[in-house]
């Protein structure tokens, strides 16, 4: 982990670190005029996936898509890492004094994790050119400095676990 006086700005993390924890500051916030301590659940949710979208992307991911929806549920982001189609699951928490220890990822149940392996199965239905897909996981801790911990798993969750 970072050491916190050292935030890196996107792009500063090689994807040799992608399994440690980066301490960032944040891109330009959906809400710039608004107090994190005043952001709605489906605020911190979104957010996050655009955290997460704007550091995939400066680490070389391109993204395809956001929400993108099946019958099975929906991959918040989608992502292209090289030729390879990536569903990412974006879990984000915002810190407090008292949760300094709260790992979004914790949310992310082994029904979540079957779930997102439908959805990965009906996205290479739908795209035939997709060759491969993996499910990636991004954690973020937002902090109300502008600044975030993120947490980004490669290959998260196994298809034949």
């Amino acid at each position: 982990m970072r050491n916190p006086g050292s935030a890196a700005p996107f792009g500063a993390a090689s994807r040799t670190h992608e399994m440690e924890e980066e301490y960032v500051t944040w891109p330009e916030s959906l809400f710039p005029d608004k107090p994190l301590s005043a952001y709605t659940n489906r605020e911190v949710g979104l957010e996050g996936e655009h955290y997460a979208a704007e550091y995939l992307m400066a680490m070389g991911y391109e993204l395809i898509d956001r929400n993108w929806r099946c019958k099975y549920g929906e991959a918040d982001l989608v992502m292209l890492d090289d030729d390879i189609a990536v569903l990412v699951e974006v879990k984000t928490r915002v810190d407090t004094p008292e949760g300094r220890d709260v790992d979004p990822s914790s949310a992310i149940t082994e029904a979540k994790i079957e779930r997102y392996r439908r959805i990965s199965s009906a996205y290479i239905t739908e795209y035939p050119a997709v060759r491969s897909a993996r499910m990636d996981a991004v954690s973020v801790r937002l902090l109300p400095d502008k600044h975030a911990y993120l947490l980004h798993s490669v290959n998260a969750y196994n298809w034949d676990d």
